[in-house]
This record gives structure tokens, sequence and C-alpha cells, in this order.
């Protein structure tokens, strides 16, 4: 608990077995599909795997600018989703899972 803004603030365990089981199976959710994907043999997903894996390695300065470019569109694009998810419309139904401890 070293970093811990507040040391004493503890969470109820049923809580904390909640959200690893919530965890656990969107993990598993997703482990579920990529296999399904991957056992179809989709002509399209193949290609752009191959189209993937097989593409030359990109410059510098090129991984550099991606890079940043990423990480610029990521915050803008995680802001933007958030605050959508603190709307009337979506706070109860998606987002108040992500309210649920408290620190």
């Amino acid at each position: 608990a070293r970093y811990k803004i507040q040391p004493n603030a503890h969470q109820p365990t049923q809580k904390v077995l909640e959200m690893m089981r919530d965890v656990a199976g969107a993990q598993l959710g997703g482990a579920v599909i990529s296999i399904i994907v991957q056992k179809l043999k989709i002509p399209f997903v193949d290609r752009v795997a191959e189209r993937s894996v097989n593409a030359p390695l990109p410059s510098f300065p090129r991984i550099l600018a991606e890079l940043g470019a990423n990480l610029l569109s990521w915050e803008v694009v995680f802001y933007t989703m958030h605050r959508l998810f603190h709307t009337q419309r979506f706070y109860k139904s998606v987002h108040k899972k992500h309210h649920t401890f408290k620190a």
C-alpha cells in the first residue's frame, strides 16, 4: 500500500471477488471470440493478418510519429467516451461499475 492515497481505505472482499469474476468473464469472452474467428478461417481476417505480419518494419521517425499520434488520439477518444458514459443514458447501464470502488 505504498502508493495508496488513503492507506486506511479497504475494499470489501465480496466486491473484489465480484469484480474479479466480471473481469475473468470478459477475458474468457474475448478469448472465445478470438478462437471462433481463428477457426472460421475468414479470408479477409487472414489477408489482414498476413499483410501485417509480412510488412517491413517502419523507420524510427515513423515509429515515433505514429506513437505520438496514437497516444494523442487515444487520449481524445478516452476522454470523449468517458464523458459520454457519464451521461444519463449510459451511466446506470454501462459506466456505474467503474464507480463501484471508492478510494
